[in-house]
């Protein structure tokens, strides 16, 4: 059984970690739904805040940085 990280937090569940493996996966096929996963994520690990950043090799491409739903903008 995967455990908080935190006493002060709620014990975190196998099924909470396969549901944030999920969101990964789905996220990975969909762009769009990185909030949400970074959501899942934070959720699992007790964070108020996570954040994705993809850095391009190609200096001319654009890169991309994603935070969960919740975050501070």
């Amino acid at each position: 059984m995967v455990r908080s990280p935190t006493k002060a937090g709620p014990a975190r569940t196998d099924q909470d970690l396969l549901v944030a493996i999920e969101a990964i996966y789905a996220a990975a096929l969909s762009p769009d739904l990185w909030p949400a996963a970074l959501s899942r994520i934070a959720d699992l690990c007790g964070a108020k805040w996570t954040i994705l950043s993809a850095i391009p090799i190609n200096p001319i491409s654009p890169g991309t940085t994603v935070q969960n739903e919740e975050g501070d903008p």
